[in-house]
């Protein structure tokens, strides 16, 4: 296992025609989310909304699971308060939360591998490892699956790798903790890979 010390999990960096606009829309997670959902970790966008006002609901990104009825919208970036708790960071399990997720289709991310990169990764598709986050920073330990990189996209490999995130100290093929920037394909709101490997 490689360093796990930093920023993981997915963070926009820009979109594919520019600068980022900043904006996130609000979701909902619901109380059968058994999962804890940190700042930066996947979710998945539910067949479902919020019967008081209409609010999509989404779940924890688990490919295989039951709590991917679709694909994945983007990483959540902040949690509403509420009236119990004002300053949680993170969205604690089994509890029913408004949060807010970064679901531009064309945003980039960043990502930390979970393992040694390489230059031939560059234009294939990977796969997240979950993580679960820090309860006191609200950062998830989610990272790119180094494990799982190939020249096909499947639901599990939803992150097409554009390059290393060019900044110094972060060596391509000589670091456990190299930072890759990604995109999703097959987003949950707009559909960029053309891949036959996808099934759902």
């Amino acid at each position: 296992m490689a360093n796990n010390s930093g920023k993981n999990g997915l963070w926009p960096a820009r979109t594919k025609t520019g600068k980022l606009t900043g904006n996130a829309n609000e979701y909902e997670m619901l109380a059968n989310e058994g999962n804890a959902t940190f700042l930066g970790d996947p979710v998945s966008l539910l067949a479902t909304s919020s019967a008081l006002d209409g609010c999509p609901d989404v779940a924890l990104f688990a490919p295989g699971g039951s709590a991917q009825a679709l694909l994945c919208a983007g990483p959540m970036v902040a949690v509403k308060p509420t009236l119990t708790n004002l300053t949680l960071q993170y969205r604690l399990a089994s509890t029913l939360t408004r949060i807010l997720v970064h679901d531009d289709p064309a945003a980039i991310f960043t990502i930390r591998a979970d393992g040694t990169a390489a230059g031939t990764d560059v234009n294939k598709y990977a796969g997240f490892e979950i993580i679960a986050g820090n309860t006191t920073t609200g950062v998830t330990g989610t990272l790119l699956d180094s494990s799982d990189i190939s020249a096909s996209a499947t639901v599990e490999r939803t992150m097409m790798i554009l390059r290393a995130q060019p900044a110094i100290g972060n060596p391509l093929a000589t670091s456990a903790v190299t930072i890759y920037e990604v995109i999703l394909v097959n987003h949950a709101l707009q559909q960029n890979s053309n891949t036959t490997a996808l099934t759902l």
